[in-house]
């Protein structure tokens, strides 16, 4: 009995499907790609994570050299620029991250939702939805 449900214990954990694993590489790519391009503010770095195609749902132009240029300018447009992972969700291919972003001190913020699609370890799609923080807030609950 003992020796069945050591068996047991071990085939679910040990042998981890490979949908699982894949989401979570795809997980640490994204957050990996999305520190560097905006945390630490090391587009080189962040350009590792980007695929040939990057394929953009926004008013940005599509592209992994297009989106290098989006991020230079936004920082130097906001050197102050603070954001910060508040949580990554993965299924399969697609990582989400919720954001909580300051381009100045002074400012409240903004609440970002960014989804990505990683495709070969490399980050070729995405979509992002922002809300601003507003001063007055109804209801106690925070956005994060």
């Amino acid at each position: 009995m003992k020796r069945s449900l050591l068996l047991a214990f071990l085939s679910a954990t040990l042998l981890v499907p490979a949908a699982w694993a894949d989401s979570a590489e795809n997980k640490r790519v994204v957050v990996e790609f999305y520190t560097q391009a905006f945390i630490k503010k090391d587009l080189q770095a962040a350009r590792k994570f980007l695929g040939d195609e990057y394929i953009q749902h926004n008013t940005n132009k599509g592209g992994p050299d297009e989106f290098l240029k989006f991020a230079a300018n936004l920082h130097a447009t906001y050197p102050a620029l603070n954001s910060r992972i508040m949580r990554a969700i993965v299924e399969d291919d697609i990582v989400v991250l919720h954001v909580f972003s300051k381009r100045t001190p002074d400012e409240k913020g903004n609440a970002i939702v960014d989804f990505f699609r990683v495709r070969g370890g490399r980050v070729v799609e995405h979509w992002d939805v922002k809300q601003v923080i507003p001063d007055a807030i109804a209801d106690p609950v925070t956005f994060f």
